[in-house]
């Protein structure tokens, strides 16, 4: 009786009509050279992309205007540009510190000063805004032996310094 049911279940299961689940292609990969299209066919909307790369260690190949890269796919609009901020010139010491750190700038900032600590997972643990000053000095919070991050903002400009914290025992 089991060996009928399973053959009647297989016949039943084969003999279904799939004609409502029609396919749609959403994405294309068809060569390396970098771009995209969207064409509609119909009720359907069909992306066209070509691989995106990066200069690897292969590098990039050129001929008749074509370049070709090894690479991965990028989505599309994925480009943009980075606002270019100017580097902030600041030294740091004394490094490892003790709790006491002294900033010196190179040039006394304008406007006020952000200071911002960081662990290396990237969470803030201590926040200050100063008035512009040639030299700061800043008393830092009990905080673990360990590496930390110091960011210093003034006016649109941005440094980022590797501290060292080493309590005193």
């Amino acid at each position: 009786m089991m060996p009928r049911i399973i053959v009647l279940v297989l016949l039943v299961l084969t003999g279904l009509d799939t004609s409502c689940q029609t396919p749609v292609m959403l994405r294309q990969t068809t060569a390396a050279g970098g771009g995209w299209r969207r064409t509609t066919l119909g009720p359907m909307t069909v992306h066209v992309q070509q691989s995106v790369g990066q200069a690897g260690v292969i590098g990039t190949r050129r001929t008749s205007g074509l370049a070709l890269r090894q690479g991965f796919l990028q989505p599309p609009g994925a480009g943009g540009r980075v606002p270019r901020t100017e580097a902030l010139v600041v030294s740091v010491f004394p490094n490892p510190t003790h709790g006491e750190l002294h900033l010196r700038f190179a040039e006394v900032p304008d406007g006020p000063v952000t200071l911002e600590l960081f662990d290396l997972s990237g969470r803030s643990l201590w926040r200050s805004l100063s008035s512009p000053t040639p030299e700061l000095v800043l008393e830092l919070p009990h905080l673990a032996a360990a590496p930390y991050l110091l960011r210093v903002r003034a006016k649109g400009s941005v440094a980022s310094l590797h501290l060292q914290y080493l309590p005193l025992p």
